[in-house]
């Protein structure tokens, strides 16, 4: 199984991310062509850089000609936006945003000369609550939706850049909705969330395993203060993965990365048995003495049985709910992106009929559950745990049928099928517009399955 091990020895961000990818074979030109769509004018320049003498590809995001540079100070891309000039060599001028603030300071540095060892912090996407020259989360999260990218690249980085605002919602203690992203950092952030995942399809990845993360230590200071490491934001997107603090005392590990990363791995610890076939290396701004600050990308073939990956279980009884009000939950959950959500009748106290409610999510937004479970249901108390999970592949293929395509739903072990479904709502269609029973429609689907299969 095709699979990429992020080795977060030095954390991780947005552009080392794209740097190691594009290391790993992925062209940058390609990804300019794809989100040139999604953002007008970006830019991926791309320079081959050394941190303690590992060689490195860095990538600084322009958008329009303008991208973060020391900081959080906006850059100008000088000369034809089309040359791809070295770090060293690009002409830039400085200058603040729109509210005379610099931006949070980060670990990923747009940086100008390789060999200075200046050490040179990177703005991550500041947020606010007035938005002036900024997006909101809303506007960030249907521009990818119009994009025109493909439907897994947007369901990937739709879900990475939504809990990327519930973090930093949380941590500023306001709503989702009232989350603004300055308008360079958000373009920055956008390419960077919005490339990863268009990357990861580009090089077919099926499984992402992840090594703990080093968020480094100390404090990182920006404009609301100076807060330790990891960031508010990033320690809230790292809910649920194993973190440490190394020997460097600076910030390593940025909320873009954390949440690109926390978003599609699937398990977390040492390097498991892999036939690696490629490596890649992506550069974070600062040249860090005896400590090579880039993210490692192994990219290569794993055995065919997924590893056990963890999910949050969330229970709750309640006894004094209607059961639209329970199925209204149910659609709220799984539309927040619970992993599964369902319910058991119950007999509660005084013998009083209920139900047990059972709901599945990811680590990460089991805070997120929570709140929901209490704001949409009856119940004053809950229990929530961690559990090992083994899940199949998932795969869904269109048949020939005789009432016309029908999709089915395959879960592999490897190369074996182990289940195919019909897809309800296509059959459902297909019985109301012919008037055939469901179960013919969707015995008809199987049957279409298997003979095709048969015929490989």
């Amino acid at each position: 199984m095709r699979t990429l091990y992020f080795d977060c020895f030095s954390g991780a961000s947005g552009d080392m991310l794209l740097g190691a990818l594009v290391d790993l074979g992925v062209s940058a030109g390609a990804l300019e062509a794809e989100l040139a769509g999604l953002i007008e004018g970006v830019r991926l320049v791309q320079s081959r850089v050394e941190r303690s003498s590992l060689s490195a590809v860095k990538i600084d995001v322009f958008a329009g000609g303008r991208g973060e540079g020391p900081d959080g100070r906006v850059e100008v891309l000088g000369g034809d936006v089309g040359h791809r000039p070295g770090p060293a060599t690009r002409p830039h001028t400085h200058g603040r945003d729109s509210r005379g603030e610099h931006r949070h300071d980060h670990s990923d540095a747009h940086h100008h000369a390789p060999s200075s060892g200046h050490d040179v912090p990177r703005a991550h996407p500041h947020t606010d609550l007035h938005g002036e020259g900024s997006r909101s989360l809303a506007e960030i999260l249907q521009l990818i939706d119009r994009s025109g990218l493909s439907e897994l690249t947007r369901r990937r980085a739709t879900r990475a850049f939504s809990r990327l605002g519930e973090a930093e919602a949380k941590a500023h203690g306001t709503a989702p909705e009232q989350v603004h992203f300055h308008e360079v950092g958000a373009a920055d952030a956008i390419v960077d969330v919005v490339g990863s995942m268009l990357a990861f399809e580009m090089l077919g990845i099926e499984r992402f395993l992840c090594s703990p993360v080093n968020v480094g230590s100390g404090t990182v200071t920006f404009s609301h203060g100076t807060f330790p490491v990891p960031a508010p934001a990033t320690a809230e997107l790292l809910r649920g993965v194993p973190v440490y603090a190394g020997d460097v005392r600076k910030e390593l590990t940025t909320p873009t990365g954390a949440a690109v990363i926390s978003t599609v791995a699937e398990a977390y610890g040492p390097l498991t048995e892999m036939r690696v076939e490629r490596i890649g290396y992506g550069a974070g701004g600062r040249d860090v003495p005896n400590h090579p600050n880039v993210l490692r990308l192994l990219l290569g073939e794993t055995g065919e049985e997924r590893p056990a990956s963890q999910v949050a279980v969330v229970e709750a009884a309640v006894d004094d709910m209607t059961a639209e009000a329970i199925g209204y939950f149910t659609e709220r959950a799984l539309a927040e992106g619970a992993l599964d959500v369902y319910t058991v009748p119950a007999l509660m106290k005084k013998n009083r009929p209920g139900a047990a409610i059972t709901l599945i999510c990811d680590p990460g937004d089991l805070e997120r559950m929570t709140r929901l479970v209490f704001a949409e249901t009856t119940t004053l108390g809950l229990r929530h745990r961690l559990s090992d999970r083994r899940v199949l592949d998932r795969e869904r293929v269109t048949v020939e049928t005789a009432v016309g395509p029908l999709r089915v739903k395959l879960g592999r072990l490897g190369a074996e099928v182990l289940s195919a479904s019909p897809e309800y709502d296509d059959c459902r269609e297909a019985a109301l517009r012919t008037g055939l029973p469901l179960k013919e429609v969707q015995a008809m689907a199987v049957a279409a399955y298997r003979a095709a299969a048969e015929k490989r």
